[in-house]
């Protein structure tokens, strides 16, 4: 983790369209990458990224998350007008999506998890063209 995620200090962020705004007591909690299929197809990408909040921590500023039950265990919570995912949530803690963090490059991974359902792919990353 970064100094700035172990700081005493709140955490914003919200959905794409800004229905949906929330902040996080920090500091920041373990941050994980998850290449778990549940994970890819909640998020529409090759890995789920978040962050553990407690949710006494979390307050939803604007609007709330709509949520679906995405297995016997947890929650997916969504803005429900722009569909940006939101959540993975469990019975005594929250995983926020990093990327909807306001400062989400300050927010570093700390652990992977479901690596046999990691795409191979992804560590060719660099190998690729990259456009600007």
């Amino acid at each position: 983790m970064t100094a700035e995620q172990t700081d005493l200090r709140y955490w914003s962020g919200g959905c794409q369209c800004g229905a949906v705004r929330f902040k996080v007591e920090g500091p920041l909690d373990e941050v994980s990458v998850c290449y778990c299929r549940m994970c890819q197809k909640a998020t529409g990408g090759a890995f789920g990224l978040f962050v553990k909040v407690a949710y006494d921590k979390i307050t939803w500023t604007r609007g709330a998350p709509k949520r679906f039950a995405s297995s016997n265990v947890g929650k997916r919570g969504f803005c429900e007008n722009c569909g940006t995912p939101l959540t993975w949530e469990f019975e005594h803690w929250l995983d926020v999506t990093v990327a909807s963090f306001d400062e989400a490059a300050k927010i570093e991974p700390v652990v992977q998890m479901a690596m046999p359902m990691q795409f191979p792919w992804l560590w060719r990353l660099d190998a690729i063209d990259v456009r600007d």
